[in-house]
């Protein structure tokens, strides 16, 4: 005999992100491409900077990191200057972020990560939905993930909500997905140079499981992602 499955239901990060800065997608193309024309100053910013961090992290030119990241700097950073609040506005932020970028990578960023840049989907039995979290860095603290490893994200948003956010879902995130807590959750900052770290035990896990079951019952249903293909399984 066949029982229909529960309908699959799926958080991403990106779309949580958007609803904290205000911003709402939409499935009209000509809509969305007019959203990436309208791109805040901030949001470029941390485009670019990504880019450059995976161009320094996946390089092997043999070039200083100062070299490579200049290198990347000149191939991916915004040249949209116009978004900025002057032309000095612009080439100040550019310094900034440079040297943060410098300051992360040569002291606290693994030179060979795990997963770098990669969008990950687990299943999360506890809260009986999908969680879609794109994972900037992941690096592991000895010969395997089990034992130890450390995320990273590099943040243009320093508030609260967003920074709660980021705790909680890479807590619940990492315990799905590696079976076992990260050992640290680090964010770090582009725009100001400060480093957020949090050090998660289990009873944080169920915090962030309730923090979870709360985004779920609170976002509106376009930001929640339903499975298109209705599942079965067998019963006896």
């Amino acid at each position: 005999m066949l029982e229909q499955m529960p309908i699959l239901i799926r958080i991403d990060d990106y779309k949580i992100e958007r609803i904290l800065r205000g911003v709402q997608r939409t499935n009209n193309p000509a809509k969305e491409n007019e959203g990436k024309r309208n791109l805040h100053w901030k949001e470029l910013v941390h485009f670019s900077a990504c880019h450059c961090v995976n161009h320094v992290l996946t390089s092997t030119a043999g070039k200083s990191l100062a070299e490579t990241l200049e290198k990347a700097n000149n191939r991916w950073w915004t040249n949209r200057h116009y978004k900025f609040h002057s032309n000095e506005h612009f080439l100040q932020v550019r310094h900034t972020v440079n040297a943060h970028l410098m300051s992360f990578l040569k002291d606290h960023v693994a030179s060979k990560p795990i997963i770098l840049f990669e969008p990950s989907t687990v299943s999360i039995e506890e809260l009986e939905m999908e969680l879609s979290q794109n994972l900037h860095v992941v690096s592991i603290l000895g010969d395997s993930i089990q034992e130890g490893y450390i995320v990273q994200k590099f943040i243009v948003d320093e508030s609260s909500e967003s920074l709660a956010l980021y705790q909680h879902m890479t807590t619940v995130f990492g315990m799905g997905a590696f079976k076992r807590l990260p050992d640290r959750i680090e964010a770090l900052s582009l725009l100001s140079g400060k480093k957020y770290v949090w050090t998660p035990n289990i009873e944080d896990w169920k915090q962030s499981l309730d923090y979870m079951r709360l985004v779920k019952s609170l976002l509106p249903s376009p930001c929640l992602t339903v499975d298109e293909f209705t599942t079965f399984r067998m019963i006896m």
